[in-house]
């Protein structure tokens, strides 16, 4: 009879379980940074590239991807992170100072040895939502991208489920008209003042910048808040219970886990 007991004890608690995993995640969107994250050992092939693209598509969680996309000198959109090629590459120095010809030579310094990758090679799912965090600015020569050039080369993809991730609100008037833009920023009182002023698809923030009250005033007013650098299954549930429209989370395995 104990044992009895103890066993329909134990299945209540897995219903429980169960049961709030299911609504914990209900309404909140996931998606993957830079595809399976930054510099997280668990991810299994270097964030932006073409494999992980690949292997987070096949996570069902995700509602989609964010990736990060710059321009070369000749004016192709190519997929990377950080200001300068040398410490993830086998490259040096800015992707805005190569030509086309020069990155296609260069791969990640990690496991798989993953090739950079152009944004046109991508294979989109029309089932997925695609976040693209526009990196405008060539840390090399310390000025813009030209900003039209930029946007002709997006244009061209002529893709609907594609958001535009902008670094700084002065980018608004140039991308906005054709595109839902997120602006992402850790500043509260701009992020007011900019809901208030223009029509921003929504923002991105770290999820230590912002208190679970001001993401609820925010989404009460019907604004759109994307949490990012989440990058452990704490980190992913203390984001979570903020209740945000959605999550841009490096520990994608931990966000698949917790929202399944």
């Amino acid at each position: 009879m104990n044992f009895n007991r103890s066993v329909l004890f134990l299945l209540t608690l897995l219903l429980l379980f169960s049961c709030r995993k299911a609504t914990i995640c209900r309404d909140i969107e996931v998606f993957g940074h830079a595809a399976m994250g930054l510099s997280m050992p668990n991810s299994g092939y270097h964030a932006n590239s073409l494999e992980a693209i690949s292997l987070a598509s096949e996570f069902p969680t995700l509602k989609g991807i964010e990736l990060d996309v710059r321009m070369s000198k000749d004016g192709e959109l190519w997929l990377f992170h950080d200001d300068f090629l040398e410490d993830e590459t086998t490259g040096a120095g800015c992707v805005e100072e190569k030509m086309s010809v020069e990155l296609e030579t260069i791969h990640y310094k990690s496991f798989h040895n993953e090739k950079l990758m152009k944004l046109s090679s991508i294979t989109f799912d029309s089932t997925k939502t695609y976040f693209l965090d526009l990196k405008c600015y060539n840390a090399c020569a310390e000025v813009l991208v030209n900003l039209e050039t930029f946007k002709q080369k997006l244009d061209l993809l002529a893709k609907p489920n594609l958001i535009l991730i902008l670094p700084t609100k002065d980018l608004f008037p140039y991308f906005s008209v054709d595109y839902n833009c997120v602006l992402s920023s850790d500043n509260i009182e701009l992020i007011r003042q900019e809901f208030n002023t223009n029509d921003w698809y929504g923002v991105a923030i770290r999820n230590s910048k912002i208190s679970a009250e001001v993401v609820q005033e925010f989404v009460s007013n019907g604004n759109r808040v994307y949490l990012y650098d989440i990058r452990s299954p704490k980190g992913t549930l203390k984001a979570i219970k903020k209740k945000p429209t959605g999550i841009i989370t490096d520990d994608v395995f931990a966000a698949q886990s917790i929202c399944k």
